[in-house]
């Protein structure tokens, strides 16, 4: 995900005023450490993005996949696949 330098300037700033603290430490005091996933930059970003309406051309879907085995990879490079993802708990070893 490509992030744009306005956009954080932006995200940063609202929080900082907000929180009246740095972003990385009002991002830690707010993420809930019960939940396993805790938080995501990623969602915050882009919700953010949509929510202050910056200039977004459009969203495209991607064809994507979660794969157990990194052995399968280059099956998926040859059905042109946008991204393929393996996450570590669930990943087989090879």
């Amino acid at each position: 995900m490509l992030f744009q330098r306005c956009v954080l300037e932006d995200l940063f700033q609202l929080v900082e005023q907000f929180h009246g603290k740095n972003f990385w430490e009002a991002f830690c005091h707010c993420v809930d450490y019960t939940h396993f996933s805790g938080a995501s930059e990623y969602e915050i970003y882009f919700n953010f993005f949509l929510l202050r309406s910056f200039s977004l051309p459009y969203l495209r879907s991607l064809r994507w996949e979660g794969i157990n085995n990194l052995k399968d990879l280059e099956g998926y490079k040859q059905r042109d696949f946008d991204f393929v993802h393996s996450h570590w708990t669930t990943r087989v070893e090879l």
